[in-house]
């Protein structure tokens, strides 16, 4: 995990599709199987950022500004890979909207603040329907 976040901050451009490039290229290197624009479908047809895969485990990653938007934790929720990255590219991070939006998490996630270098790992919280289903 750490190689994971040492290597994504060592990204410095604020192009979409170069970033985009430059993680497949990671997850290429680490002989995962990557690949861009992975459709995904929950209400309607979405695409995921960058999805990768190696064995069972599976990462999907979004791209947003700064602050992770609802449209991608629904994208990555319906996807339900082991580990969902956002990677934040704005200059700014709005911690008050990404942080009130963890409630909508069902998969494990890792943000992580391209300009400040910040990055963060949350566990999703359950509620005691889901504890009591997954118990």
């Amino acid at each position: 995990m750490n190689y994971l976040v040492s290597d994504l901050l060592k990204i410095n451009t604020p192009h979409h599709t170069q970033i985009q490039r430059q993680i497949t290229d990671y997850f290429a290197r680490c002989g995962y199987e990557s690949r861009t624009e992975k459709t995904v479908w929950r209400d309607r047809t979405g695409r995921i950022d960058v999805f990768a895969q190696k064995g069972n485990y599976s990462v999907g990653i979004e791209i947003d500004d700064c602050a992770i938007r609802m449209n991608s934790i629904e994208k990555l929720n319906a996807l339900q890979p082991s580990l969902a990255v956002f990677v934040l590219k704005g200059p700014k991070f709005n911690r008050r909207k990404t942080y009130s939006r963890f409630k909508y998490l069902k998969v494990e996630p890792l943000i992580i603040h391209l300009k400040t270098g910040q990055h963060k790992r949350i566990y999703p919280i359950f509620t005691f329907v889901d504890y009591w289903v997954l118990g």
